[in-house]
């Protein structure tokens, strides 16, 4: 530390940038009046930072947007006073004769001249097409190297600057990485945005992992105010929020921009949905404008999904034709549970898959027509013997599951034919149990 307490000029530099960190964390977590006072005192501390420069105006912006007025800077701390000094008598200078007033005619018309829209308050309202763009990853690559950082500011400049020109674009202001600009055309507001995502993803192939640049862009239809060179409104507000929605590198649009593009064969759209955005009263309908990038990863997403559905179809065709040719063998030797076994695989893959349930039906009915002729084979037997082919029967239904209805009429028909009662039932299926 020098005289008077007043920092060096190497340590006033590491305590501003100390403070611009420590702004950036009060920002993120909702004080922003005090990392208002933070960015001022490094900008006291030391001027020429560029970042904290920047930082200051995107604090400002959320102050503006909170309706929060801006605190004022901190006092400096002041060198001591200098030693008075002798200063020589200066002459009074001589005054130049008065310039010629302007001609009467003149000052007349500009009084008479009718004030535009809003020039009596200072403001000008119109409707527009605003959008907002915002630098991908930029805060914490500026934490990290904010050499770099400031780089890819100038950059991202130089490449997105001509793109508003050429779309009739005019640039309101830049925030830190962001830029505000305002469109009388949506059509051209969304063009451009197409065309500086496609222009930074082909800077992007070419350049460094580090020096890659991707944005986030919002465009929306919208009342704005104008006033000192820049504009506010809720119109301003609903891109930057959507800008925030977006994906890196896409471009999300609002209900009143798709009212006006929807009958565009250009543009490839999909909706997103009903989103709440943060100080706006009801939901927005939010719709992405997809890059040909984007295009083209969704045509291989789908022709990849076609190819694998059809791979499943002709897969699953070729298990039933299996199962089913199983199911046929088994029931023409009358191996109804091995049948029923194979005829329920093919049933689990399609349940309405019309040969199978066909086959099901003649296992079924085969196994009827089964017990039936058991039945008149046993009328001829002694009753233990009849008995012990009741058992089987009951054993043998029993396997495939519990005895369906029509299963249970067929054996309390055939206990009527061989004299059985319902308790040799019961007695069979004691037997059975144990």
């Amino acid at each position: 530390m020098s005289k008077g307490n007043i920092p060096l000029e190497g340590d006033r530099k590491k305590q501003a940038a100390e403070l611009v960190k420590n702004a950036d964390k009060l920002l993120k977590g909702g004080d922003a009046a005090s990392a208002f006072q933070a960015i001022e005192q490094a900008l006291q501390l030391d001027p020429g930072n560029l970042y904290a420069q920047a930082y200051k105006e995107r604090i400002k912006t959320a102050l503006e947007k909170a309706g929060v007025t801006a605190p004022p800077p901190p006092v400096a701390p002041q060198a001591p006073p200098a030693p008075p000094q002798v200063l020589e008598p200066v002459q009074k200078p001589v005054e130049p004769p008065p310039l010629p007033q302007k001609p009467v005619e003149a000052e007349k018309k500009k009084i008479e001249r009718p004030p535009a829209e809003g020039e009596q308050t200072g403001k000008l309202r119109k409707l527009a097409a605003i959008m907002f763009t915002d630098m991908v990853s930029y805060s914490s690559l500026s934490q990290t190297n904010e050499g770099l950082a400031i780089q890819l500011i100038d950059m991202q400049q130089k490449l997105i600057r001509p793109i508003f020109k050429q779309f009739d674009g005019k640039e309101i202001k830049t925030v830190g990485d962001a830029f505000l600009a305002e469109f009388v055309s949506v059509l051209q507001a969304v063009r451009c945005a197409l065309e500086i995502q496609k222009t930074l993803r082909d800077y992007s192939e070419k350049a460094s992992k580090e020096r890659k640049i991707q944005l986030r862009i919002g465009v929306h239809l919208g009342d704005i105010i104008y006033k000192d060179n820049d504009i506010y409104g809720d119109g301003v507000n609903i891109a930057s929020r959507i800008q925030a929605l977006a994906s890196p590198g896409g471009i999300y649009v609002s209900q009143d921009v798709y009212n006006q593009i929807r009958n565009r064969d250009e543009f490839l759209i999909e909706y997103v949905g009903e989103v709440e955005l943060k100080n706006i009263l009801t939901p927005i309908p939010i719709y992405r404008i997809l890059t040909d990038l984007e295009i083209r990863q969704k045509e291989e997403k789908e022709a990849i999904e076609i190819a694998t559905k059809e791979g499943l179809q002709e897969a699953q065709f070729q298990k039933i034709q299996e199962f089913l040719g199983h199911a046929k063998q088994h029931l023409a030797n009358n191996a109804f549970q091995e049948a029923l076994m194979e005829v329920t695989k093919i049933l689990q893959i399609n349940p309405q898959h019309p040969e199978a349930r066909l086959v099901d039906s003649q296992i079924r009915s085969k196994r009827v027509e089964l017990i039936g002729k058991q039945i008149e084979e046993a009328k001829q037997l002694p009753r233990d013997q009849m008995l012990m082919l009741y058992k089987e029967a009951v054993q043998y239904a029993l396997k495939e599951g519990d005895l369906t209805q029509e299963e249970l009429r067929i054996l309390g028909d055939w206990r009527g034919e061989l004299n059985l009662t319902e308790n040799d039932h019961e007695m069979v299926l004691q037997q059975i149990i144990k």
